[in-house]
């Protein structure tokens, strides 16, 4: 990835790490920024071509995380910020950027819940819901069992890292 499209993504996708980390939302404002500024980018890179490349980067993010945000496994603005990360990589590299961006976050959740020792509950709640689901043969929305504070994950983060992981070349 050039210099320019690098710079401007870890730009934005550090301001809307502090916007989650301080108040939980990531600014409609900031993702249209980030959208226009993604398309510029691909445009200045490739040409009449980069709206395709932009294009391609920006849909499947949203198109495979859309339905986690339909299950409440994620919010809006997550989904905004992968579709505007994935603007400025490209489609080649979002499946690898995406799977990363899973792993990252599902580490950290994984040790938010050992340091607040929430595991085993976590565990019986997903099983209940599982079980639920198989019973009635319908998919609701999974719900948060535990206070709002305590179950948030500022997928935000990982974003970011997975995002300066993939512009190092780390996943191709």
């Amino acid at each position: 990835m050039y210099f320019i499209g690098a710079c401007l993504l870890t730009a934005i996708l550090n301001v809307a790490m502090v916007m989650d980390i301080l108040t939980g939302k990531i600014k409609n404002v900031l993702i249209l920024a980030g959208l226009a500024l993604g398309l510029w980018y691909q445009f200045w890179v490739h040409g009449i071509s980069g709206g395709l490349v932009f294009g391609g980067g920006a849909l499947l993010p949203f198109v495979i995380t859309f339905p986690l945000f339909a299950f409440r496994a994620v919010g809006a603005g997550d989904v905004k910020l992968l579709t505007v990360a994935g603007g400025f990589l490209g489609m080649s590299v979002i499946p690898g950027f995406l799977l990363l961006t899973l792993l990252l976050g599902g580490g950290m959740a994984l040790l938010k819940m050992l340091f607040q020792r929430t595991l085993g509950q976590r565990f019986m709640y997903l099983a209940g819901y599982m079980e639920q689901c198989l019973r009635t043969r319908r998919l609701e929305p999974y719900g948060q069992p535990f206070g709002e504070e305590q179950a948030v994950i500022h997928l935000s983060i990982p974003i970011l890292f997975a995002a300066l992981i993939c512009m190092m070349g780390g996943i191709v």
